[in-house]
């Protein structure tokens, strides 16, 4: 479950400036828990990629399309 982040959230984050989409849960045992992330993390960028703007939350889905199952993605996010 995510959500669009704008830059207000971001900003009372302590983060001026920062997009991305806010984990709102993590499937328990599944790929985003086994990573380390946890509720209320803001995904910022995924492969390389800012997550950012009015289609955030499809950029993210995007981001592991061509990959093959159990591949590595690097996420940068904001905890």
């Amino acid at each position: 479950m995510i959500r669009r982040v704008a830059i207000s959230a971001a900003a009372a984050l302590g983060e001026e400036g920062q997009h991305g989409v806010s984990v709102e849960g993590v499937t328990p045992g599944g790929p985003a828990e086994k990573a380390g992330l946890r509720s209320g993390d803001t995904i910022t960028a995924a492969r390389g990629r800012q997550i950012a703007g009015e289609r955030a939350n499809e950029a993210l889905r995007e981001a592991p399309r061509d990959l093959k199952d159990g591949a590595k993605v690097t996420i940068n996010y904001l905890r």
